[in-house]
């Protein structure tokens, strides 16, 4: 990992997680609200980076067309769609940021009383969607990478690996999210009222940002890389040309 990924990918999510802990214990109430809002910064910062890491996504599924297969290309695009939704239902589908009020059927069968649906039926869908996440980052992000870079042929040109899976960069960003997802299982009794409250929000933001950080590695092996390598051999051609007219004449 380059000095550039160890800062984005190890050095950020550990100052993140840091400087929650920190707020946690020096800030007031009223700084405490607002960081925890339905408008505050964690959660607006979490439909950032999921809103963000859909439009990697889709512009990945794009502008790879023709050196990698549709069926990969098509799982970015769905990626985006997914991405694109949980930002929406993370801001009400934009009532968080204008403070509209619910049409009277979401009133009426909404945990919350939101425009959204992942707290219709008692929160459900929202548990369905934290357990999805909760797994897919420590399966996708954390054991199958660790799992695939001890196998031979992994992560090779052509391989799907190389295509889908990143390697160990969004370990942190998922260990993080585990570790906050540990917080939030736990009893209220063992870290008490006051601590216990904040991890999930915070896990969902970590969620967002690997979610971000998946894109961008992707981008970077995908296309980045290849662009680099393009740009190498365009430089080096007219030299090689010449070299060769050398030997001829």
């Amino acid at each position: 990992m380059s000095r550039k990924g160890l800062g984005l990918f190890v050095v950020l999510p550990l100052l993140m997680l840091t400087a929650y802990v920190a707020a946690r214990a020096l800030l007031s109430d009223g700084w405490q609200k607002f960081i925890y809002a339905e408008n505050g910064p964690i959660e607006l910062g979490t439909a950032a980076c999921f809103a963000l890491a859909g439009g990697v996504a889709l512009a990945l599924a794009r502008k790879t067309r023709g050196h990698v297969p549709v069926m990969f290309r098509g799982i970015f695009g769905l990626f985006a769609l997914a991405c694109w939704f949980v930002a929406l239902e993370e801001i009400s589908y934009g009532q968080q940021l204008f403070g509209w009020n619910s049409p009277r059927w979401f009133e009426a069968n909404n945990h919350h009383g939101q425009t959204n649906l992942h707290n219709l039926m008692g929160n459900r869908p929202s548990h369905l969607l934290k357990h999805f996440a909760n797994y897919g980052t420590l399966v996708g992000f954390i054991i199958v990478p660790v799992i695939a870079m001890f196998r031979r042929g992994a992560y090779r040109p052509g391989h799907w690996t190389h295509f889908l899976l990143p390697r160990a960069e969004l370990i942190v960003p998922a260990a993080a999210a585990q570790l906050c997802s540990l917080f939030w299982d736990l009893p209220k009794t063992v870290l008490g009222e006051y601590w216990h409250q904040g991890w999930n929000e915070v896990r969902e933001l970590f969620w967002g940002m690997a979610a971000l950080f998946y894109v961008t590695v992707m981008w970077q092996r995908l296309i980045s890389s290849r662009q680099a390598e393009a740009a190498t051999e365009e430089s080096t051609s007219p030299a090689k040309s010449s070299v060769v007219s050398k030997r001829a004449a």
